[in-house]
């Protein structure tokens, strides 16, 4: 739009006479010397440029209000089930997040989550392929995996990941898939004791979670590339 409005300035400087005043003042005088028709074209497509530019920050302002109450409600999924977690299995701490991909930069980022008081990863970037998400983003499958010390914060090429919780002993991950079967994100669940303890490595658990997982993936589908997504299944 910058672009069209540079070129309608920059055609009338040109097209029109110099106008004997200098700055704005100057630039009226070339104006009125277009003549009355071609006023009229260049008021309609103004007009033209500023309905678009309009219909654009509506758009923009509704995938973001989309985005934000997908959030909102994906929060309040992840907080009563792990609500259920947390009664069915006392003991472990259990945390959710929704980490978001940026192609461009490489990375994910958590956009919201579940028990984040606990979440220094909270809003963290990570690079995209990074952890037991990253494989779930990539493979576009769940993964489950324990994790300790030496390769809780550790890259895919052998650098460390700062921010990373580190009493996370286990990650279960699902990839967030839009309309198109392209990931856009993960949902992770992670705890401070194993696979086995936290019974995140049990087949039931992981399908039943994994259902939970189409409901979030469906509330989050405005943050794909089509802003749709599969129906829960």
């Amino acid at each position: 739009m910058s672009a069209l409005l540079f070129s309608i300035y920059t055609g009338i400087a040109t097209a029109a006479p110099a106008g004997k005043s200098p700055g704005v003042t100057g630039f009226v005088e070339r104006l009125s010397s277009l003549g009355s028709v071609n006023l009229l074209a260049l008021g309609g497509l103004l007009a033209l440029v500023a309905q678009v530019g309009l219909v654009g920050a509506g758009r923009r302002s509704r995938l973001r209000r989309q985005r934000e109450e997908g959030e909102r409600l994906t929060e309040v999924l992840l907080e009563g089930l792990l609500g259920l977690a947390r009664a069915y299995n006392p003991g472990p701490i259990y945390r959710g997040l929704v980490a978001i991909a940026d192609f461009k930069a490489g990375v994910r980022t958590a956009v919201c989550g579940a028990n984040i008081r606990t979440d220094p990863e909270f809003h963290l970037s990570k690079p995209i392929d990074f952890g037991v998400a990253g494989q779930a983003f990539l493979n576009r499958s769940v993964r489950a995996d324990d994790l300790d010390d030496s390769n809780r914060d550790l890259a895919r090429d052998g650098s460390r990941v700062e921010g990373i919780w580190k009493e996370t002993r286990c990650v279960l991950a699902y990839p967030l898939l839009g309309a198109d079967q392209k990931a856009y994100g993960t949902l992770n669940f992670d705890s401070n004791e194993t696979l086995a303890r936290s019974r995140f490595g049990e087949r039931d658990v992981q399908d039943a979670i994994g259902h939970i997982s189409d409901v979030v993936n469906y509330l989050m589908r405005h943050h794909s590339k089509s802003g749709k997504a599969p129906l829960p299944r």
